[in-house]
């Protein structure tokens, strides 16, 4: 992707790695591991770890022959030192042993043992600091790495004794001091892991039985504290003839009495603009002296009552709860139950007389009202009026249902002076990031990103659910720590409160205390290794490099594995990835996915790979079949077993490489240190979610978009940002947040005279309208689209379509339709129909007609691929599955996804191929591929070409897809033969679909040659034939084309273009080629506003964004740009850089011509910049 992070070996400047922690491995600088022969001696193994142990510090000589050969003389010891020293960088094929200060010192090496004592220190400075989470999670990354003891060829020598004596002290150390640190902070799960691991090295620890007993306590296993108290009595006395310390009889006793930790200290998280909101109303009311009434909706434990409460304890202002009591407290009237809390309570007068009275007496309070589902409606009206004829600084809160039972009591009010004292509000659920902020607070550690999204699915984003779900999965011992954060363990039998792998801390006999079949027996056994750690151990031993490379990226990976997933990470950099499957683009392709995959050997090596894991123990299978973690403490001390520069690579390796799906893609770049690229995903997933109707997931990636992005953004950018959000949240409830999104966006136009600035208020004033209205494209007023050259202004609603149009074609639809309505009905009746009868040919055909004259025309993309997908599952006849391949990738062809597309329409050609079926299929279906190859700057496009304009030399031959060859004549700078296509007349039946793709490739000819006023023209045409006929597919580049044309010499008029290019693209704005129009057309804007530097950063983006979905020649398109607007802002330099990029980019794809005209674009230029750059060369 033109980072550079794929092409190095690794990241930073370790060159080797070495293990010595288990036995030894050493990974050369390429990746390959050294065999275990290639070191021909075990004396240079041992002088091995031994400079591995001092990593980067020189070990004298005479220390070295002294340790390694004792009993030889120095001329010999010496002689054997440095044939091993030698030997060692022979076999590690670089000069990774140095002379330094009379010694030898291990040069540029990553050491596991190393890793492991720093995380080990940092870990006990943690603990020693009260830090306990920080402190579990520096002993889960130093455990990963310890998979064993040190080992060595000498095993016995002094010097291997005190280095494996001084490890495993540090080991345990650590394992002791997580033990009391998740005591402390109540993750009681790894309080008996950590403690549990201790007694089965040092079973006479007082310290961990202590942790252990808390643990098991916590965890509302008492019986099993009970019994390790015993244990720790029974070994005490056994081993030492001592009893039980104090301390740990005092927990003995605790226990006896102790409930299971429950967790109920939390902060009050979230709702920042809902606490802005109410916070302001119980401001103005105590100043003003006026009460007001506010009706909070949503779902029942939203938190409703929490937010009240936490405003009143922000503003020190009286909470006062009307509820009532006994049973019919709920149906007593509202005025009533407000009067009976209140300080003053009047009891002659009427209801209203009586509320006022008590109000007008009343100290600043809040009254919290929850009203019952079957009070009936008088009440609310009795109160609203009540409370409105009141005085006094009094807030009446009214918490029941939905606000749409009391729209009418609230806005009943809004034409009055009483307007700004009625309020309303529906609570939305609590989203991802505040859902993390419950679980963080409650927990007292930061929740990992798959705990919070099961949190969310369980609790549907209700707090008080939420504070249940975690109470229950902590009491469960479901909660573990990793350094990623805290995990879920999955669940085992339902029901059955055991806790996952964690083993009796020693063995086990017969002696009467029994628990479930276990008993603690008086001699103590050895137990086992953590299950992750001992796994490891057996397993690294038998694994092959392939093997070990596979659970590398499992151990990455955030989702069941497949051969498929696994097989482009697997392939050598450089090679060709399957065109099915490039990077990026997974998601989305109408090609089948078993099309997509690599060939089937290279899926059978890499199946048994998964199988030999399987059978080790280090995966399992999951209810699907997949392999898979079996928990996600097995996947992180794999994970932390690798040195942090390979993990930063393999993330950037998966992201850049893997088919996962885009919002996949922000997570894998920011852990590979590729924050801008990470900007780029979120924002891609924010529009592919959006696209798929999935608002909330689209709010959560473009807030972590304006999170990721540049802190020099352009000002433009960052306003339309928070625009797009707000857009989202004010569809989806989130009324306040919008309105300080808005806001936001508001200050940024503002600040920067930006010309959306009318647009947002429009917006903004739109939240203040009743439930029900909904606010338009540009706020209400629709979108405006000048109507011709000349600029004259006019509105453009939502495209309508025209009346139904008749016909005696196929299912009565004639081939050249427009998308109306009653085509959308007659072929979904047919498609049902076909579908009853069980006739596969029709169905296929009504849905194929239904995507290209219906669903693609009106841009909805997602709809037609779905349909041609369907179709090409139930299409029997090999030229109904071409026509369903050449129909499904059509939008990738013509809006550009080049790699997407080649390998189904090669599939498609071969159908099309076959005896009987007509060759203007072929034609058609070839004639996409060269557009496909022409657009990538294929190598293998000349030779394509060729071979389709032998077959139809003249336009004629096809003059309904004769916009295909006047696109690739006009970019490939043909323009003659470009004029000669194009002079060719569309059939009159071609419908509006074909007469748009026909003036979009006219204009762009025109543009290239000089005509620009006849460009204009040919567009605002198109725009207004999209008016009438509802077509809309090539409006967004037709948009963006009028926005370059125009914004020279009439800037309102190219915003206004650049509105419609915006509503045009809508939710399906995923399509790379239109990506890059929108970044161009802004360039253009930018740059006529004054600002050449903003807008030569708007086309850089464009040609990454080009470069990244191998849209080539558009990518070098985008760099002249780019190279136009440098030499308007003055870097002369940086003009000429971009402008060589374009040339490579053409000349990549064999337009030399190009190329040299691209880099004499600025070759008049100055030698020196405006701010005195120095000379190019």
């Amino acid at each position: 992707m033109g980072t550079g992070l794929l092409e190095s070996g690794d990241l930073g400047v370790d060159r080797i790695e070495v293990r010595l922690l288990g036995p030894l491995r050493v990974r050369r600088p390429d990746g390959s591991i050294v065999p275990s022969g290639a070191w021909r001696t075990g004396k240079t193994t041992d002088l091995l770890r031994l400079l591995a142990l001092n990593a980067g510090e020189p070990v004298p000589a005479m220390t070295l022959t002294e340790t390694l050969w004792p009993s030889v003389d120095e001329y010999r010891a010496r002689a054997s030192l440095r044939t091993a020293a030698s030997q060692i960088r022979k076999a590690v094929g670089v000069d990774c042993v140095g002379r330094r200060s009379g010694g030898l010192v291990l040069l540029d090496a990553w050491v596991d043992a190393v890793a492991f004592t720093g995380l080990a220190a940092e870990a006990a400075r943690a603990y020693r600091e009260g830090r306990h989470a920080d402190c579990l999670t520096a002993t889960r990354e130093a455990e990963a790495l310890y998979v064993d003891d040190f080992r060595a060829y000498d095993v016995d020598s002094v010097w291997a004794s005190e280095h494996r004596e001084r490890l495993a002290v540090a080991y345990l150390s650590l394992l002791s001091d997580a033990a009391d640190a998740a005591v402390a902070l109540g993750w009681m799960h790894d309080a008996v892991e950590f403690a549990s691991r201790v007694l089965a090295i040092d079973s006479w620890s007082e310290r961990a039985y202590r942790a252990l007993m808390y643990g098991y306590g916590g965890l509302g296993q008492t019986a099993r504290a009970l019994r390790a108290f015993e244990r720790c009595r029974a070994v005490l006395a056994e081993e030492l003839g001592a009893d039980p310390s104090p301390q740990t009889r005092a927990v003995h006793l605790h226990l006896l009495s102790a409930d299971p930790v429950t967790h109920t200290e939390c902060p009050f998280v979230g709702r920042t603009a809902e606490l802005r909101w109410l916070g302001d109303i119980v401001r103005s009311t105590v100043t003003n002296g006026l009460p007001s009434i506010v009706h909070l909706g949503g779902e029942p434990g939203v938190g409703r009552s929490a937010l009240v409460a936490e405003v009143c304890r922000a503003l020190d202002v009286r909470l006062v709860r009307a509820d009532g009591d006994g049973p019919n407290a709920g149906r007593a009237d509202l005025v009533d139950r407000i009067v009976a809390s209140l300080d003053r309570r009047p009891e002659d007068g009427e209801a209203p007389e009586r509320l006022a009275a008590a109000m007008s007496g009343s100290a600043p309070a809040v009254v919290l009202l929850r009203e019952s589902e079957d009070a009936p409606p008088a009440y609310r009206n009795s109160l609203c009026r009540a409370v409105l004829r009141a005085t006094g600084p009094v807030v009446v809160v009214l918490v029941a249902g939905t606000a749409r039972d009391t729209c009418e009591l609230l806005y009943v009010h809004r034409d009055g002076t009483e307007a700004d004292r009625v309020h309303r509000l529906d609570l939305p659920p609590l989203d991802a990031a505040e859902i993390s902020e419950l679980a963080e607070g409650l927990l007292a550690g930061a929740p990992a990103e798959a705990l919070v999204a099961e949190l969310l699915k369980v609790s549907g984003g209700l707090p008080g659910r939420a504070m249940a779900t975690l109470n229950t999965w902590s009491r469960l011992g479901r909660i573990v720590s990793t350094p990623d954060g805290l995990a879920l363990m999955p669940a085992r039998e339902l029901g059955v409160p055991t806790l996952p792998d964690v083993e009796d801390p020693v063995g086990r006999t017969g002696d009467g205390y029994d628990d479930g079949g276990s008993a603690w027996g008086s001699v103590p056994k050895p137990a086992p290794q953590s299950a992750p750690q001992s796994i490891l151990a057996r397993a690294f031993d038998q694994l092959d490099a392939e093997s070990l490379e596979v659970l590398q990226y499992a151990a990455l990976l955030e989702r069941p594995l497949s051969p498929e997933l696994l097989v482009p990470l697997l392939r050598p950099d450089g090679q060709a990835a399957d065109p099915g499957t490039p990077a990026g683009s997974a998601v989305g392709s109408a090609y089948p996915a078993g099309g997509r995959a690599a060939d089937a050997a290279e899926r059978r090596r890499v199946q048994a790979r998964l199988d030999r894991l399987i059978d080790l123990g280090l995966l399992v299978r999951d209810a699907r079949g997949a392999a898979a973690f079996r928990d996600p403490l097995r996947r992180s001390a794999v994970r932390y077993w690798l040195r942090p520069t390979v993990r930063q690579r393999l993330h950037g390796r998966i992201a850049a490489q893997a088919p996962i799906p885009t919002g996949e893609r922000v997570h894998h770049w920011l852990r590979a240190g590729e924050p801008q690229l990470a900007y780029l995903a979120a924002v891609d997933a924010a529009n592919e979610a959006a696209a798929e109707g999935l608002l909330e997931q689209t709010r959560d990636f473009l807030l972590r978009a304006r999170a990721l992005g540049p802190s020099d953004s352009d000002a433009l950018d960052r306003a339309d940002l928070d625009e797009r959000i707000a857009d989202t949240e004010a569809r989806i409830g989130r009324r306040e947040e919008a309105r300080e999104t808005y806001a936001s966006a508001l200050r940024i136009a503002r600040a920067h005279d930006l010309p959306v600035e009318g647009r947002i208020v429009r917006k903004l004033r739109s939240l203040d309208d009743p439930p029900g209205r909904e606010a338009g494209p540009a706020g209400g007023g629709g979108l405006i689209a000048p109507g011709g050259p000349d600029g004259v202004g006019r509105s453009v609603q939502h495209l309508p379509a025209p009346p139904p149009a008749g016909g005696n074609g196929e299912f009565g639809i004639e081939p050249g339709s427009p998308p109306t309505a009653e085509a959308e009905r007659v072929l979904r009746a047919a498609l049902e129909e076909a579908d009853r009868a069980g006739d596969a040919d029709v169905g296929t055909h009504a849905r194929l007609l239904l995507a290209r004259l219906v669903a693609f025309p009106r841009r909805r993309l997602h709809q037609g691929r779905h349909l041609a997908r369907e179709a090409l599952a139930l299409a029997t006849r090999p030229d109904l599955r071409a026509q369903a391949l050449l129909i499904a990738n059509l939008p990738d062809v013509v809006l550009g996804s080049p790699t997407v597309v080649e390998r189904p329409l090669a599939e498609a050609a071969e159908l099309a191929a076959g005896e009987g079926i007509h060759p203007s299929l072929l034609g058609r279906i070839n004639l996409m591929r060269c557009l496909a190859a022409h657009d990538a700057g294929s190598p293998a496009f000349e030779t394509m070409w060729a071979e389709y304009l032998a077959a139809y030399p003249r336009p004629e031959d096809d003059p309904s897809f004769g916009w295909a060859r006047v696109r690739i004549h006009t970019e490939r700078g043909d323009l003659e033969a470009a004029q000669i296509a194009d002079r060719v007349d569309l059939p009159a039946a071609s419908g509006p679909l074909l007469t748009q793709l026909h003036a979009s490739a006219r204009a762009d000819l025109l543009i290239a040659l000089g005509r620009l006023d006849d460009a204009a023209r040919v567009t605002q045409s198109l725009l207004d034939q999209a008016t009438e006929d509802g077509c809309i597919l090539m409006v967004p580049e037709a948009a963006a084309r009028l926005v370059v044309l125009r914004s020279p010499a009439d800037l309102r008029a190219a915003h206004q273009y650049f509105d419609l290019l915006d509503w045009a693209i809508g939710s399906e704005g995923d399509l790379a080629r239109e990506s890059c129009w929108r970044l161009l057309a802004r360039a253009a804007i930018r740059t006529a506003d004054g600002r050449p530097a903003a807008a030569a950063g708007a086309s850089a983006l464009a040609a990454h964004v080009a470069e990244s979905a191998g849209l080539v020649l558009l990518a070098g398109r985008a760099q002249l740009d780019r190279a136009r607007h440098l030499a308007a802002a003055g870097s002369w330099v940086d003009a000429r850089l971009a402008a060589a990029a374009a040339g490579r980019a053409f000349r990549s794809a064999g337009l030399d011509h190009l190329a040299r005209a691209a880099e004499s674009a600025t070759a008049s230029a100055p030698r020196t910049n405006a701010v005195g750059e120095r000379p190019v060369g």
